[in-house]
């Protein structure tokens, strides 16, 4: 992750630098149907999505506002 986002920042591409997101134990977080069961891991991806979400807006009127 960190070599591909060095290789992406020289090429001057965004890059959503915070949050990150590593996960542990992933299987254990999931129950046989593939259905996230931990509520902790449930609300920190949702908060990871919200800000994903909010940087991808961001770039996205910033790269609007370029191709006109």
């Amino acid at each position: 992750n960190h070599a591909l986002r060095q290789s992406l920042v020289f090429l001057n591409m965004p890059t959503l630098p915070q949050p990150e997101v590593y996960l542990a134990n992933v299987a254990s977080m999931f129950d046989d149907t593939g259905a996230l069961t931990n509520d902790a891991t449930r609300s920190f991806l949702a908060s990871f999505m919200q800000a994903f979400a909010e940087w991808i807006d961001r770039h996205a009127a910033t790269s609007s506002a370029k191709d006109t």
